[in-house]
């Protein structure tokens, strides 16, 4: 994964429980700054063991730390260096979900080596979006889930996450909008 996956990763365990506690994780997952290489794809091993000492040394399970972690990515890529780009996707939720491809076809033209991951709105009804996640990586669905929770939070919206259905290719979410 990107490093920058790692800054936020590191970003979150500072902010949350300290710096102590983050250098606590970077020796436990064996990783030190060329991780955090914002612009480098790193294998997926190192992401996974950054992953899985942060949630020891935070007190959650993997898949609640994921899901965390993916709500806190959302404020983190809206509200930092990358805030630019965000806004370049919309001020929607289904602007944003339906260009986040064209976002990460860019990324993966600066970085190679990536392998990013694909989006697509199903079906909508207005209240009901149906959203299909692919991706080579597995594991990832509580990631996403709290990607799509944080999402409706940025945008002020309330809702329902739930994965509608999971098999080796994708996930389907649904996403059940409450109206304002």
């Amino acid at each position: 994964m990107y490093g920058v996956i790692h800054r936020a990763l590191r970003q979150m365990v500072t902010t949350s429980h300290g710096p102590a506690t983050w250098e606590e994780v970077a020796k436990a997952a064996e990783t030190g700054d060329f991780d955090m290489l914002a612009t480098y794809a790193h294998g997926d091993d190192v992401t996974e063991r950054i992953v899985l000492c942060s949630a020891a040394a935070m007190g959650q399970a993997p898949f609640q730390f994921l899901e965390n972690f993916g709500q806190y990515w959302i404020r983190f890529a809206f509200s930092g260096e990358y805030g630019h780009l965000m806004q370049f996707c919309g001020s929607d939720f289904r602007t944003i979900i339906n260009n986040m491809n064209r976002l990460h076809q860019g990324v993966a033209k600066t970085m190679p080596g990536t392998r990013p991951p694909k989006f697509w709105i199903i079906s909508d009804d207005g209240h009901t979006i149906v959203v299909r996640y692919e991706s080579q990586r597995k594991g990832l669905t509580p990631f996403v889930s709290g990607l799509l929770k944080g999402l409706l939070t940025h945008l002020g919206m309330e809702g329902r996450v739930s994965v509608l259905s999971e098999c080796e290719a994708s996930v389907d979410f649904q996403i059940d909008v409450q109206a304002p």
